[in-house]
């Protein structure tokens, strides 16, 4: 998690340092980020590829163990 923070930090230091000298290089940044996203959003249309959340699964999983249990108590 710091190691996370430590770049999102960087991250936003080298964007001020960009910004503070010649702030229309932002728009290199986000014509990249946009450009990541597109492909990537093609990429996952021709595979058939779905991104799904492992938290919904473990919450999913965990209810099922709850209604079983209750079904035993009683």
């Amino acid at each position: 998690m710091f190691g996370v923070l430590l770049c999102i930090s960087a991250l936003g230091t080298l964007i001020t340092q960009i910004w503070m000298v010649s702030p229309k290089k932002i728009w290199v940044l986000v014509i990249m980020v946009g450009m990541a996203f597109i492909i990537e959003a093609i990429y996952r249309l021709f595979s058939n590829r779905v991104i799904t959340s492992s938290i919904r699964k473990i919450d999913g999983d965990i209810k099922d163990i709850e209604g079983d249990v209750i079904k035993n108590n009683l």
